[in-house]
């Protein structure tokens, strides 16, 4: 969630775009109202067309307005409940939700590591395409896997992704990684492959996205729990790319 806000300040910092620079002070200043009104209304008081903002968040690595307000309200709900319990009670639920991640992620890799591991060739590319957390939680992986001479492409930046996209061959992996287990953006390019190179969708949750890839792997968690943030999942996400290394590298 942070990182967003990172992106956003950033903008305001250094962009020389105009409106970006408008739009992204308006949320800054303005988080409550985002939170709780459409696109259209955001527009009007940011004097800038509807789908600037769309294009605004995707410039974040978001799929729209919706993402960006669903992480704002989780931000804020994140903050109200960490007040509400002691630090004892929240570290001992931390470490049961963490520890039963751990578990759940081992038992399902015992189960589908085969069905994974056949996927990796190193006469392919393999594409992974992936936002924010998801994309910093993959770096280390994709760097291991090109030392033991995969050709991996990791990218989380729309028009890079929309190079790749067309640029892709059959015979190619694609993996999709979103650890909310939803992300339009990411669906609609996932659907672009359909009956064209194979596609695996690694997912925070179970959700529609594995009716547009050919396989899924779910990080089974219950962090939703605890508060309305990625933390938890990334590490798992983290987790499963270990595993998968120390298979290929073995």
């Amino acid at each position: 969630m942070d990182k967003i806000l990172k992106k956003i300040n950033h903008i305001i910092q250094h962009d020389t775009n105009a409106v970006r620079v408008t739009i992204a002070k308006f949320v800054i200043d303005n988080q409550e109202f985002v939170m709780e009104n459409e696109t259209a209304q955001i527009a009007k008081k940011c004097h800038v067309a509807s789908s600037s903002i769309t294009r605004f968040c995707q410039s974040i690595g978001l799929s729209g307005l919706n993402e960006l307000k669903f992480i704002l309200k989780s931000r804020q709900n994140f903050n109200s409940n960490l007040q509400e319990n002691s630090f004892e009670e929240n570290l001992d639920k931390y470490n049961e939700i963490k520890v039963s991640a751990a578990l759940s992620l081992t038992n399902n890799w015992l189960n589908k590591k085969d069905e994974i591991i056949k996927l990796f060739n190193k006469d392919i590319n393999i594409y992974i395409f992936c936002f924010n957390v998801a994309f910093f939680a993959s770096k280390g992986f994709v760097q291991r896997m090109r030392g033991i001479g995969y050709k991996i492409f990791l990218e989380d930046d729309v028009s890079s992704i929309q190079w790749y996209v067309d640029n892709i061959k059959p015979q190619d992996l694609v993996i999709f990684v979103t650890l909310s287990g939803h992300n339009y953006l990411l669906e609609s390019y996932a659907k672009t492959f359909f009956n064209k190179s194979y596609t695996l969708g690694i997912l925070g949750q179970d959700s529609s996205f594995n009716q547009v890839v050919d396989k899924t792997f779910i990080l089974d968690n219950q962090e939703s729990q605890l508060w309305d943030f990625y933390s938890i999942r990334s590490q798992t996400l983290q987790q499963f790319w270990d595993f998968l290394y120390l298979q290929l590298n073995n």
